[in-house]
């Protein structure tokens, strides 16, 4: 009896952890964001959208991910295939990969989300956050995505919780100043339209939180008049490759203070819409830019 003991207590143990972990299973799936249902943790992800691309790798499930959209370019995934664009996607390699879960952005028309849909593959269509409760959201969905209800959403909530504790620690190291400082991030200028990051995205949170004002805040769907933009004057500029030649021929903006102090800045528009660690370069870029004197790596390599 009593060397039966020790055999029934290891019997109790291992059942229990049994039980646990079938519970655990149980509890991770369905997964449900928004009007779609996830059954089971999937084999096959083809990632569609740059952003979303971009906090997969920041949750670290960059290796679960079958194939992507050539608009994914991050060089953590640069090696894995490629399957046409975000908006114009090989359905057909996608069906034939025998993929379960799709993730896609608003450039996904609506008929090949039908086909992905009419083949049995779940397509998730996402668009970027706007504000930090949203963000937080989209990481927890996006990890839930790869390792369930329990466990995914628990580390997309922790990776975005630390990402913030990191661009919160930089902003704590820009200097207190009782100027206001004022700048933009320019896309293109299209005659007196200027595409720049207006106050509807959360591109404008990075600016802000290099304790400097969005002079695009007020505007929305990323357009300003040339006008407007020159009587707020922005003290810095930051931009995509080739604007800079623009704002110097054009004939309202070339005055602008920035482009005349030289305190304008190339920056990939990607810095600016994808929020992965991307978000946390993006920043650091324009402190340091802003603030020369302010150095150290805040940044993860995406």
């Amino acid at each position: 009896m009593k060397k039966a003991l020790p055999l029934i207590l290891v019997s109790c143990i291992l059942f229990s952890l049994c039980s646990c972990n079938l519970f655990n299973n149980h509890d991770d799936y369905p997964v449900t964001i928004g009007n779609v249902v996830i059954g089971e943790k999937p084999d096959t992800v083809v990632c569609l959208s740059e952003s979303a691309a971009d906090i997969i790798i920041a949750c670290g499930y960059s290796t679960m991910i079958s194939a992507r959209s050539e608009d994914c370019d991050q060089n953590t995934i640069s090696l894995i295939p490629s399957i046409g664009t975000s908006s114009a996607p090989d359905i057909e390699a996608i069906v034939g990969l025998g993929c379960d879960v799709v993730i896609a952005d608003d450039k996904l028309t609506a008929e090949d989300k039908t086909k992905l849909e009419q083949s049995g593959i779940k397509v998730l269509s996402l668009t970027n956050a706007t504000t930090r409760d949203e963000l937080t959201r989209m990481y927890s969905n996006i990890s839930a995505v790869f390792e369930g209800n329990t466990t995914g959403r628990a580390n997309g909530e922790k990776k975005i919780e630390n990402l913030f504790s990191s661009i919160d620690e930089l902003n704590r190291q820009i200097p207190d100043s009782q100027i206001i400082n004022t700048a933009c991030y320019i896309y293109d200028v299209e005659g007196d339209d200027v595409k720049l990051v207006t106050g509807d995205s959360f591109a404008s949170n990075l600016i802000e939180y290099t304790k400097t004002t969005n002079v695009g805040a007020g505007a929305i769907n990323s357009t300003l008049d040339a006008t407007t933009l020159k009587m707020q004057n922005p003290k810095f500029i930051f931009c995509a490759p080739g604007v800079k030649q623009k704002l110097e021929s054009h004939e309202t903006l070339s005055k602008l203070y920035a482009l005349n102090e030289g305190n304008i800045f190339e920056m990939e528009p990607s810095a600016m819409q994808r929020q992965g660690n991307t978000i946390l370069s993006a920043v650091e870029f324009m402190v340091v830019s802003m603030y020369p004197e302010l150095t150290g790596d805040h940044s993860e390599s995406s």
